[in-house]
């Protein structure tokens, strides 16, 4: 895996998304819930964090998917 979000369970309003394993692109950052609606869609460089505001989101499951120019990835996370 190339990314990882901190810290997990996500128990607070804002997260970090490090993308400092992947090239220095640009990549879209979507958040889904696990029914598969996009609750959030940003823009975050590779080799970087990325803060993530979550505060207005639900407790509950989600799948947070990042694509880049070659690079399709997703990872399910828990918001509490």
């Amino acid at each position: 895996m190339l990314f990882r979000l901190t810290p997990c369970p996500l128990k607070c309003s804002n997260s970090y998304l490090d993308l400092t394993a992947l090239p220095e692109q640009e990549y879209s950052i979507i958040l889904r819930s696990i029914t598969g609606k996009t609750t959030k869609q940003i823009l975050g460089r590779g080799s970087s964090l990325v803060l993530l505001d979550i505060s207005n989101l639900a407790n509950g499951k989600y799948i947070i998917q990042i694509k880049g120019e070659n690079n399709f990835q997703s990872l399910n996370f828990l918001k509490k």
